[in-house]
């Protein structure tokens, strides 16, 4: 299944300038799904077991990965109200990733001055 990582209103040859560096968004789109596929998912897990929330049971036969959280999700089913039977699905968490550029600063341009005479008469 394809990986769902990607930086919105980026590509993966552009750079980010952070005040600590710049980097490459692939990069950056690497560290994160390593942490998504990695250790994310077995806390992710762990914290949902404390809240007695089992989304893996012992006893399926089938040893899970917990990236799967972030991956091709795991299988379930959902009764919706007022519906008469369980729809089969996936339960799958997406996580954004965004780049969101700040509003340009109006430029004060050497004809708006023109513009405001014209309209004044």
């Amino acid at each position: 299944m394809e990986d769902n990582f990607k930086i919105k209103q980026c590509s993966e040859n552009d750079a980010l300038e952070f005040s600590s560096g710049t980097y490459r968004v692939q990069k950056i789109i690497d560290a994160v799904s390593k942490v998504f596929k990695g250790n994310l998912g077995k806390q992710l897990h762990e914290s949902l077991k404390s809240y007695q929330i089992n989304i893996f049971p012992g006893g399926s036969g089938k040893n899970p990965s917990h990236s799967n959280y972030f991956t091709e999700g795991v299988d379930c089913e959902i009764l919706k109200v007022g519906s008469d039977y369980w729809q089969k699905g996936k339960f799958k968490i997406n996580v954004s990733i965004e780049f969101i550029p700040d509003e340009p600063e109006k430029v004060e341009s050497e004809l708006d001055s023109v513009r405001q005479e014209i309209n004044n008469y």
